[in-house]
């Protein structure tokens, strides 16, 4: 018996051993093909040990070959600078004259980084290597080759993370024993890897948002403003500048930020600015838990990529949170492995990996509001749906719900969307309303008390009103007063926002920005988008599963749900058309709503259909739907548009990333 056994454990093994020798096999014959194409290649030196000269150049002049030329490798070293340019000149069996192969970078400490495959025509006649660095910058060029023999270089990362997709597509693909394994309430081993699983996606979050120096340590004064306001409340204000230019003060129209950069009026950008003081713009609740403890308790300021991180450490959370009471609620036998999946895979959705990489003040409301919404989400759903600990999950969940208000006060409508979903047929349920004790009434409401009066009070002292949020206010690159509403704007914006293809290269990093909004005949203010929602998350797409037929066979808490949430999706995405503009970071505000009720729709799919034929169809389309969105967010983050990227600010990370894709 027990040998049968083993030998049972045994096979279920041998897939998984199967996998690792063809992962293994790839990585050295494919990702290493440069090496074994080069192993016979006799290198030729074309210098040693030279600089270049004041202006920051070196050239290796025209070096007769007559040979095939299979790579080029300089080996140099920087001074002054962090990277080198190299432009390789050659002739060839089909070019009688000089032509240019395009200009690379390399950047001294990332191994391999120097080698560069070249494809001429036939055997290369001549060849001429250029080095050049900025002006006052110095290199030192150790060794220039050609047709060096590339070393083997195993890349463990990338063996680790093909194995890890391979498997899972292995027990997705195949139905095994792991998807059959259902979520459970009270399994402790579950919880247990599901606390390991979400450690390891916040393990990447905190990678990121430290990815970035320029963001880390950001040089623009308007990004300290949580810091300055943190100062001000410890002197029991919340004024910023009490003491603006006097042109500034005359200005008859002072938010027409354009006008002051023509007339040369100082003012601070970005800034609120009313009755001759200026404010924080952004929300109350960042500063109050994190900013102003931390800077009370240590006389020292608080970074903004830290904030970013604990936000995002929270949205984790809340989306584990969520995901696990729907499995529960709406799946009776939702796969644990597909809960795993779909939760790492909402984690690391493009918007959320955009503002890990760029964890500056602007993303610090957007992300705390996402955390509020899931971990509010949470706390109402198990108070409702489990009745364990209610009034505590109740005071707990109003709480984070009430918070959105002082971060991202727009995104307040989720908290009406999922209240009506999940309340309001309860409420006008009788029997329902009997149950309703005096303390989960309290609890439930309390919280929106107690958080609204300091948000009223916080507006309250900055505008005159408790119901002004600032955004009138605001310095910023357009009058916030006179944006008006127009359709043709929404419209392009709709479109921006959620169906806009991404622009996709076949050469890293691959992803540009997209172009948009090119002949809107008026004044709009577009930023950069990478692509949209629909476009650049396929797990989206399985909201389409509601049109094509699916409405009649979900439950009404998922119509509920999803309808509610798709709805004010869409409102929050005009909203922020008109309000500001098409810019890639306000995709936060509505990618909450699309992602849960996609993920609804998901949850439902794999449980009606379980006994079905086309259940595996339906996992394995889920699972490739999130291995694209996973790789489109890993391409945000390499991607050197927006201006804040890794190329200009962490040439070292980007060029060591960039040796994984050079077979």
């Amino acid at each position: 018996m027990k040998q049968s056994r083993c030998n049972e454990k045994i096979r279920k093994l041998i897939p998984y051993v199967v996998i690792l020798g063809l992962v293994i096999f790839t990585e050295i014959f494919v990702f290493n093909f440069s090496t074994w194409k080069t192993m016979s290649c006799e290198p030729i030196t074309l210098s040693v040990d030279e600089y270049t000269d004041e202006s920051g150049l070196y050239d290796t002049g025209c070096f007769n070959i007559n040979d095939d030329v299979k790579n080029v490798n300089v080996d140099l070293s920087v001074t002054g600078y962090d990277r080198a340019n190299v432009t390789v000149a050659l002739t060839d069996e089909g070019d009688y004259y000089v032509y240019e192969l395009p200009q690379y970078e390399i950047v001294p400490g990332v191994e391999g980084d120097g080698y560069r495959n070249i494809y001429p025509f036939g055997k290369v006649s001549t060849i001429q290597i250029t080095v050049s660095v900025p002006e006052g910058a110095s290199a030192h060029i150790s060794s220039i080759k050609v047709n060096d023999n590339r070393p083997l270089d195993v890349k463990f990362v990338r063996v680790g993370v093909l194995f890890l997709l391979i498997s899972l597509g292995y027990i997705v693909f195949s139905d095994g024993m792991l998807m059959k394994a259902v979520c459970m309430r009270g399994n402790k081993y579950q919880l247990l890897l599901v606390a390991a699983v979400m450690f390891f996606v916040m393990f990447l979050g905190f990678l990121l948002v430290k990815s970035n120096p320029v963001c880390v340590n950001s040089p623009w004064p308007h990004h300290k403003q949580y810091q300055e306001l943190a100062h001000a409340m410890k002197q029991g204000t919340v004024v910023i500048d009490d003491r603006p230019d006097m042109a500034l003060l005359e200005k008859e129209n002072p938010y027409d930020t354009i006008a002051l950069l023509a007339e040369n009026i100082p003012f601070r950008m970005d800034y609120a600015f009313y009755n001759g003081n200026y404010y924080v713009y952004f929300g109350i609740i960042p500063e109050l838990l994190f900013f102003l403890p931390h800077y009370l308790l240590t006389g020292q300021d608080l970074q903004n990529y830290i904030v970013v991180f604990l936000f995002y450490c929270m949205m984790v959370v809340g989306i584990f949170g969520t995901l696990w009471e729907l499995a529960l609620h709406l799946g009776k036998r939702m796969p644990f492995i597909f809960y795993l999946i779909l939760g790492v895979s909402v984690s690391l959705l493009s918007n959320y990996v955009f503002m890990l990489g760029r964890p500056d003040i602007y993303n610090i409301p957007i992300i705390a509001s996402n955390a509020f919404a899931f971990l509010g989400t949470f706390f109402w759903m198990r108070a409702l749906w489990t009745e364990r600990y209610t009034s505590l999950c109740y005071a707990a969940g109003s709480f984070c719900m009430a918070c959105i208000a002082g971060c991202r006060p727009q995104m307040l409508l989720y908290v009406i969307a999922i209240f009506c979903a999940l309340f309001v047929p309860l409420l006008l349920n009788k029997e329902w309303r009997k149950t309703i004790s005096w303390q989960k009434a309290v609890s439930f409401v309390l919280p929106f008390i107690a958080v609204g009066a300091i948000v009223f009070w916080y507006n309250q002292a900055r505008f005159g009103s408790g119901f002004e949020f600032g955004a009138t206010y605001s310095l910023t690159t357009n009058d916030m007063n006179h944006r008006g509403f127009n359709f043709s704007r929404v419209f392009r914006g709709l479109y921006s926002f959620l169906l806009q293809p991404p622009v996709i290269h076949s050469t890293f990093p691959f992803l540009e920005s997209c172009e948009l909004d090119g002949n809107y005949m008026g004044k709009n203010i577009v930023e950069f988008c990478y692509g949209g929602l629909f476009a650049v998350s396929p797990l989206l797409l399985g909201l389409l599963y509601i049109p094509l037929g699916g409405y009649m066979h979900c439950t009404k808490d998922e119509r509920r749900l999803v309808s509610g949430l798709c709805l004010t999706s869409v409102i929050i995405a005009a909203f922020d058309i008109n309000a500001a503009g098409i810019l890639q970071r306000y995709m936060g505000d509505m990618v909450f709503g699309f992602s849960l009720a996609a993920v609804i729709v998901l949850f439902g799919m794999l449980d009606r259909y379980r006994e079905s034929k086309i259940y595996l169809w339906i996992a394995k389309v889920i699972y490739l739907a999130v291995i694209c969105g996973l790789m489109f967010s890993f391409l945000v983050v390499i991607t050197s548009a927006g201006g804040i990227s890794l190329e200009k600010y962490n040439p070292v990370l980007f060029h060591w990333i960039r040796t994984y894709f050079d077979f």
